[in-house]
């Protein structure tokens, strides 16, 4: 038996039967991966090394049926191409995610993807209004291989962007010491001081799945694009757990960002408090010429 395996955001399968929503505990619910309207999902496939290009992208409405022929768009403006991988002998057919230069209205669609030999049938997206949303973005320096013979592929133009209904919490704070404690003294060695910021969304099995390569990746980014704010995560942790909605894990994310304080030793002997002075004298003028004598009680 060949596990179900996903490294990519949109995933693609051999038919349509394999679709996430024909998943018998999915009850036929279609996830709505979130995507920026005239956007498809940055997504990856492998396949065997050929000569054959793209010979068709379909959109398909994913309620109606109704099938919109975007290839020339995909290849053009989309960001669509095929990437031969040399030392690995396969193609990578890879998506950017740019903008395709439609008029095509919010809703749920998928695609159909062909070079005249294989097809390949993606899952569902939802088109919509995605600039309140965060977007969660990592990509590395070098491509990925896996011991499914599968690649990850990297070039500095690429990188794994899955936009979510989420909102980054108020932050917490937690604070690690390295201390010695000497004739019942404590002598701190370090103090580090954390911030760390935490979100939680849903996912299917299939944004699990992609969802590992994340931890693994040297460049992770965190747009709150609310807020216009963007967190470069040193450290981050993404835990699923099942819930009650069958098909739809809770995906908790902690991150770290570049927000930690750190203090090496500490001086064995407390020091007093600075002096505070006391206001001055009403008619007092002050030193006015920086010359330290009394001339702070003359009147100018």
């Amino acid at each position: 038996m060949t596990p179900n395996n996903n490294y990519s955001i949109l995933p693609f399968y051999k038919s349509l039967n394999e679709q996430s929503p024909k998943n018998f505990y999915a009850y036929g619910r279609a996830f709505n991966l979130a995507t920026p309207n005239d956007m498809l999902p940055t997504f990856q496939i492998n396949r065997e090394h050929r000569s054959n290009l793209i010979t068709s992208v379909i959109l398909v409405d994913y309620i109606t049926g109704q099938q919109v022929n975007i290839t020339g768009n995909a290849i053009s403006y989309g960001g669509l191409e095929i990437k031969y991988l040399n030392d690995y002998d396969i193609d990578v057919i890879i998506c950017r995610g740019w903008y395709l230069g439609l008029n095509n209205p919010n809703g749920q669609y998928y695609l159909i993807i062909s070079d005249g030999i294989e097809t390949w049938y993606s899952d569902i997206f939802n088109w919509c209004n995605a600039s309140k949303m965060v977007c969660l973005e990592w990509f590395d320096g070098d491509s990925f291989y896996f011991e499914d013979d599968q690649i990850m592929f990297y070039d500095g133009n690429f990188s794994n962007r899955l936009y979510l209904c989420a909102d980054i919490r108020r932050p917490e704070y937690e604070f690690t010491d390295e201390a010695e404690t000497l004739d019942g003294y404590f002598y701190p060695i370090k103090q580090i001081a954390e911030k760390i910021f935490r979100f939680v969304f849903g996912a299917p099995e299939y944004l699990c799945d992609c969802l590992r390569l994340v931890r693994l990746s040297d460049n992770v980014y965190i747009h709150d694009r609310e807020f216009s704010r963007t967190y470069r995560s040193d450290e981050i942790l993404i835990t699923p757990s099942w819930g009650t909605v069958a098909d739809i894990a809770n995906i908790e994310v902690e991150f770290h960002c570049q927000a930690i304080a750190k203090k090496i030793n500490s001086t064995a002997s407390p020091l007093p408090p600075p002096v505070i002075p006391d206001p001055p004298t009403p008619g007092e003028k002050g030193d006015f010429n920086n010359d330290f004598n009394n001339d702070f009680f003359v009147e100018n």
